[in-house]
């Protein structure tokens, strides 16, 4: 069967028609003769009634030559009442095709065994009050180590009294494919089980939903069907060899689960979806290690536990967590459009009541200094800083933990259907830290991109943690901006490798550099690597100006040690923009920098003007203020922080200024130069200058 060409099908006319190829006109329920007492079927109209079968103890056993129900006629497993499984079996060469209805009675769960495959029809229906399962596989397997096999029917003694969850699959034929385009529910599990998973339309659980692939697993929608992955429970997507899901064509498509949902996979999954779960999220290998996830289209998660995955490529990334979020290597290359983002514009329901544009604009927090007249600290308040997300105009990685869902409507455990709302249920394992944990490199490879780590929106009661390596947002594009940074906790943050947001083109002109804005409540900031946000023309052309630098906390200390900062605006031959503005505040903590080498200057070496040096702002209310060099003074020391401008054969703007402002606490230089200058060569060859140190 060539089902390849059918996936990237937008049109459901090409798809039903493809289905009424392969689907019979007439009923194919062929009992064979394989049982101690063989099925029996009756047929009154469209409906195919099932009787007979071998029952041992709770459990009744059926077995088919052919198995297939046409459009619009109905397979009725006539079941007794004491019977909990109906075991079928399908031992001749066909595919099961199931266009019609398949039914039991009662709360009886039914399990369907074929190896050639099964397709779901368009107009496929289950009326299952237990658990539904269809398999490729060759046998089911049991507990007490007898099998139910289609390829090698055993003698009667070995069929089991006893079914319990040990229930397990013996392996499908290599290709061997469950298709489904049907909207198909079961009342407690549904279970889809093959060596290929091929699936569109609908899928719902009362309990559990499983979709597991011994080789591929392939997800689509269609604009005008959506695909729903429906679990009241536990949602597993399993393709052992790969996972490719792309469900972003109809808005309404997506992962439902009232528990946790699982992506297992040995390679990366293809993940291009959205998923709401009231239990955590997690990638992961075959071993149950954390797994990576490829996106080139942008998915969003939203859960109200945590959220594990290893490495991430693809368009933005949004990921909005209850509890932790942990990631590895994050590369985004891309955005997404209006409809799979979040974004201002992106009108499409989340919950019954919000839309993804109400999570674009966050409210995040930095504290400023208030100053007296004569430059001392009148207070650190709070200030309010709206960031707007937009992962369809900026290449995005979106990270938010310990978010309060009940403040936003909850999140729904199934598709939204006529404006119900479906309550936020109770955990018995609800989360219990709101940290965000990247393991790997963060890279941002389009210019004018946004990182956010943060666990300040609309926030629950959770503590937390940040701690990231290094992150990138730089760009060599002529003329464009580098991306801004912005980490904002409630508890500690800790940066363990450099920050690069600057702009620099190898030839021709550079863009601004990009801002990086970090600040925690009550944590201590710790860094103690380099931090670039420039803007650099170093051959050619002119620069723009360098990213702001802000490191705040209200009652946290900021503890900077051995670090480089540059946020400076440097042309070789052509005109140098301003550099960048830098700000260190915190009301009750202290700010400390040992060895800070720290350049803020505006510099046209050669030929053009140079701007302003960039300003620079130590303030506390309470805390300390220390800058040292722990070695002794010497003329190479690497303490030293220059916030000067300078131009080799023209104009200078004005240096930036250095303020150390405390209102009770102690400040404390140490070997500490700083150098606030203005250096013009014009053709009369003016020198001024002033240079300050402590």
């Amino acid at each position: 069967m060539k089902l390849a060409s059918c996936y990237v099908c937008t049109s459901g006319a090409v798809v039903l028609s493809y289905f009424s190829a392969i689907l019979p006109v007439t009923a194919q329920v062929v009992p064979d003769q394989t049982l101690p007492i063989n099925s029996t079927v009756t047929t009154n109209g469209l409906t195919n009634t099932i009787n007979g079968g071998t029952t041992r103890g709770v459990n009744l056993y059926h077995s088919f030559q052919d198995f297939s129900v046409p459009t619009n006629n109905t397979a009725y497993f006539n079941n007794a009442a004491n019977v909990q499984n109906i075991l079928t079996r399908v031992t001749g060469n066909s595919v099961s095709n199931i266009d019609g209805m398949i039914k039991a009675n009662g709360n009886t769960n039914l399990f369907l065994l074929n190896p050639n495959g099964i397709t779901f029809g368009a107009n496929a229906s289950l009326e299952i009050g237990g658990s539904f399962t269809a398999s490729t596989a060759n046998s089911f397997k049991f507990s007490d180590r007898s099998e139910f096999s289609a390829t090698n029917p055993q003698a009667p003694p070995l069929l089991t009294t006893s079914i319990t969850t040990g229930l397990q699959y013996g392996a499908s034929n290599v290709g061997a494919t469950i298709a489904n385009r049907a909207n198909l529910a079961a009342g407690q599990d549904l279970v889809l089980n093959a060596d290929k998973l091929d699936l569109q339309g609908q899928l719902q659980a009362g309990q559990d939903l499983v979709l597991q692939a011994q080789d591929q697993l392939t997800i689509r929608d269609t604009a005008r069907n959506p695909f729903f992955a429906v679990a009241s429970r536990d949602l597993l997507v399993q393709g052992n060899q790969s996972v490719d899901i792309f469900a972003l064509n109809n808005p309404n498509s997506g992962f439902w689960s009232g528990r946790d949902i699982v992506l297992r996979s040995q390679n990366p999954i293809i993940g291009d979806a959205r998923f709401y779960t009231s239990g955590n999220l997690k990638i992961e290998n075959l071993n149950g290690n954390v797994g990576n996830l490829n996106s080139p289209n942008a998915p969003v998660i939203l859960a109200i536990g945590n959220v594990s995955l290893g490495n991430y490529t693809g368009a933005s990334l949004h990921i909005l967590a209850g509890g932790s979020v942990t990631l590895g290597n994050v590369t985004i290359n891309g955005t997404g459009t209006v409809n799979t983002t979040i974004n201002p514009n992106n009108t499409n329901l989340f919950n019954v009541a919000k839309t993804y544009a109400d999570l674009a604009t966050v409210y995040l927090t930095d504290y400023q200094a208030i100053k007296n007249s004569n430059g001392s600290v009148q207070d650190i308040v709070p200030v309010k800083i709206p960031v707007v997300i937009n992962g369809s105009a900026q290449a995005t990685l979106d990270v938010r933990s310990g978010v309060n869902w009940a403040q936003l409507g909850g999140l729904p455990t199934s598709p939204l259907v006529l404006g119900t709302v479906t309550p936020i249920p109770t955990y018995t394992n609800p989360p219990t830290r709101a940290d965000i944990t990247i393991n790997g490199d963060i890279r941002i490879s389009q210019p004018s991109g946004l990182v956010l780590l943060t666990n300040q929106f609309t926030p629950n009661d959770l503590r937390g943690k940040i701690s990231t390596q290094q992150i990138n947002t730089f760009t060599s594009v002529v003329g464009a901006n580098a991306g801004d940074i912005r980490v904002y906790g409630r508890g500690d943050i800790s940066i363990n490798s450099e920050i690069n947001a600057y702009s620099e083109p190898t030839i021709g002109n550079a863009g601004n550099g990009g801002s990086v804005f970090i600040s925690s409540y009550s944590g201590d900031i710790t860094f103690s690597s380099d931090l670039y946000t420039g803007s650099y023309a170093v051959i050619s052309g002119n620069t723009n100006n360098g990213g702001k630098i802000s490191f705040s906390t209200y009652s946290g200390n900021i503890i900077l040690d051995d670090m480089y900062f540059d946020s400076s605006s440097f042309a070789y031959f052509g005109n140098a923009g301003n550099a960048g503005e830098v700000s260190l505040s915190s009301y009750s903590g202290n700010i400390a920098l040992t060895r800070p080498n720290w350049k803020s200057p505006s510099v046209s070496l050669e030929e053009g003007s140079s701007g302003n040096g960039g300003d620079v702002s130590f303030a506390t209310y309470s805390g300390d203020i220390t800058i040292k060099d722990i070695r002794s003074f010497t003329r190479d020391t690497r303490t030293y922080l220059d916030t000067g401008t300078y131009s080799g054969s023209r104009s200078s703007g004005d240096g930036g200024s250095i303020s150390l402002a405390s209102n009770t606490g102690n400040i404390s230089l140490i070997n500490a130069p700083l150098n606030s200058s203005t250096a013009s060569y014009s053709s009369v060859n003016s020198v001024s200058s002033a240079t300050s140190s402590a």
